[in-house]
């Protein structure tokens, strides 16, 4: 029989980017070719590869590595090393493999001029969030705010009263939130602190129906807390695989918390009735998803009996299983 895996958007990336370096047209940069094989990916959309198909990938991305390693450059080596800690992180769950691809980048390349360097201390922050390094992040940013990738902008305001009384401000370079590279970082840290193995904290609100709900009152069932927006396609996709994971363990124990980003009621309550969702719904809990760090993205939190976090941004079969261990 053959074996057939789902590979992620995210790694639809991997499927294109490992065409060899030799195939690109004479004067073509490295980042020409990879902006346009990015644009080519966005109409990829999602595909299915064996498992053979999938080997054969990771053997040319290593064949890459080795490639841009002899050529010494080190600009495209760091960018591939990132691709290999996205397989080993976000395909594999192997969390260590990936941070040990990374922090080896950064020893290798930290001190050397290239701006790729951020997007590994950005994913090194990443996948110390999925392990609930919060300290361990804080120490990463404190490096990087010392490093010579540390990239604050200028904050620069014109304007006043007409032309006649023109108003411009430039600020300084100054503290970390003007780095768009340290606000990621920060936001993972604070991510960090919802890993699983956290006890979920607690919130209070009113659904739909304004009835009053809390984790507190749901202790000693299973709980996904799921934020969402019905457009956003990862969401989307897995609608109907959340619906039958309700069906099966909700009589067993099994409860969700829908948190829709939005405060448009009306519009709620007609994709509710549409698609028959029965889980209890809170609308527009903006100050509940910054509480958990959550900025403009699908996210949820499985959560067990005793309010611990035992998995987060599932989905598939993966979240099936995880309700299925957890009850």
């Amino acid at each position: 029989m053959k074996t057939v895996i789902l590979i992620p958007s995210l790694f639809i990336m991997l499927a294109v980017w490992v065409c060899p370096v030799d195939g690109r047209e004479p004067g073509t940069s490295m980042e020409d070719y990879r902006m346009e094989l990015l644009s080519r990916l966005k109409s990829m959309g999602h595909g299915y590869y064996t498992r053979a198909e999938w080997d054969r990938a990771l053997s040319e991305l290593y064949e890459l590595i080795d490639r841009a390693d002899n050529a010494r450059a080190h600009g495209d080596l760091i960018e591939l090393r990132v691709i290999q800690a996205m397989v080993y992180s976000d395909m594999r769950s192997d969390h260590q493999r990936a941070i040990e691809v990374l922090a080896g980048t950064l020893e290798r390349y930290r001190d050397e001029p290239h701006p790729n360097i951020r997007r590994v201390y950005v994913k090194l922050a990443e996948v110390n969030s999925q392990l609930g390094r919060y300290t361990d992040i804080a120490d990463l940013i404190e490096d990087f705010r010392k490093s010579r990738h540390y990239d604050p902008a200028d904050y620069h305001y014109e304007g006043g009263w007409g032309r006649e009384v023109p108003l411009a401000v430039t600020r300084p370079h100054v503290g970390g939130s003007e780095s768009i590279t340290v606000t990621t970082m920060q936001k993972f840290k604070q991510q960090a602190r919802f890993a699983p193995g956290q006890t979920m904290p607690d919130f209070a609100s009113v659904d739909m129906d304004g009835r009053p709900i809390s984790l507190s009152d749901l202790r000693g069932q299973v709980v996904l807390v799921d934020f969402y927006v019905p457009e956003w396609f990862v969401w989307r996709r897995d609608l109907s695989n959340l619906k039958s994971a309700y069906r099966r363990y909700n009589p067993a124990g099994f409860e969700i918390i829908g948190i829709y980003m939005r405060r448009d009621e009306d519009a709620l309550r007609r994709f509710m009735r549409a698609n028959d969702i029965k889980w209890p719904q809170i609308s527009g809990a903006s100050d509940i998803a910054a509480r958990y760090g959550i900025y403009g993205e699908a996210r949820n939190f499985l959560i067990d009996r005793n309010g611990v976090i035992v998995g987060r941004d599932l989905r598939g079969s993966d979240l099936v299983e995880a309700i299925r261990r957890a009850i």
